[in-house]
């Protein structure tokens, strides 16, 4: 049994790939780059055809969710009974790149760079907030937690932490997933 988390997303930055980077995009992503400009629309489309490109190979797929302003699913196969299980999962590791390069790399990209919380008192108040999250959920961690070690926090948080308590950090990181699309300069 083989699982795969998908999703993509930035507002604001302008793409850091050139010109000529996005002639060689898939037509279906050049398309949505008309305007200059991804809106939440165009992304939630190409996430939806990345999705409907997994299942068109075979694959099981769950509803899209909102992951802060990322849109994510699952991808899972079952290929335990296969006479080849790695070749299998070389396979679907392989669909999920290519549905993946085919219809939201480019357009992925761009959006999650134009969502990216660079602001530093409001990156600030976000971080302390989800430490209240994995406080409020049973597992004491610093508030006031610093950029450079909050993934620490949150790995000593889950390393202690019972199944239930790790499924509420986990909705804790959904919650404020805008924090990890890119650390800002500082």
């Amino acid at each position: 049994m083989a699982a795969a988390a998908v999703g993509c997303g930035q507002q604001g930055a302008g793409p850091a790939f050139s010109a000529q980077d996005l002639e060689s995009a898939p037509e279906f992503q050049r398309r949505m780059f008309s305007d200059g400009v991804i809106s939440a629309d165009e992304y939630r489309q190409a996430v939806m055809a990345q999705r409907d490109c997994v299942e068109e190979a075979g694959y099981e797929t769950t509803p899209i969710v909102a992951a802060g302003s990322l849109l994510t699913f699952d991808a899972t196969a079952d290929y335990s009974d296969a006479a080849d299980p790695e070749e299998e999962d070389r396979q679907f590791l392989a669909t999920m790149q290519e549905c993946s390069d085919e219809y939201v790399k480019f357009v992925g990209y761009a959006w999650s760079s134009s969502q990216v919380v660079a602001d530093g008192p409001e990156r600030d108040q976000m971080r302390r907030e989800m430490a209240q999250c994995v406080t409020d959920a049973g597992v004491d961690m610093e508030l006031d937690v610093t950029e450079q070690d909050l993934l620490p926090a949150l790995e000593a948080a889950l390393g202690g932490a019972s199944q239930e308590e790790r499924q509420l950090i986990q909705d804790c990181v959904s919650e404020f997933g805008d924090l990890f699309l890119a650390e800002p300069d500082r």
